[in-house]
């Protein structure tokens, strides 16, 4: 361990170990991911799920104030809530697959 400069930064520093052969090493991680790929789809896919899912409620409380609620659409209304209420809930469910994968 080197002690670097008085009050600098690097104190403690430890020197860097680099791979000596990086290709076998990348194809080694490479190994390890194949056991867990479909694991890693799954989990890549539910991540973007539930980010889309979670942008897509507040764009629809936005058409339903501006395109339904302003005009007194009421049916119009209600379908867009509904609409609304199944993504907060697939959201939630994504979510909660994050959490568990």
């Amino acid at each position: 361990m080197s002690l670097g400069k008085p009050g600098g930064h690097g104190r403690f520093v430890k020197e860097e170990k680099k791979a000596k052969n990086i290709k076998d090493t990348i194809r080694r991680l490479v190994g390890y991911m194949n056991r867990q790929m479909v694991t890693l789809i799954m989990i890549f896919a539910s991540v973007l799920l539930a980010s889309l899912l979670g942008v897509a409620g507040p764009y629809l409380m936005g058409r339903a104030i501006d395109d339904y609620l302003t005009i007194k659409n009421l049916d119009g209304f209600v379908s867009i809530i509904l609409l609304m209420l199944l993504v907060y809930v697939l959201s939630s469910f994504f979510q909660l697959a994050d959490v568990i994968f």
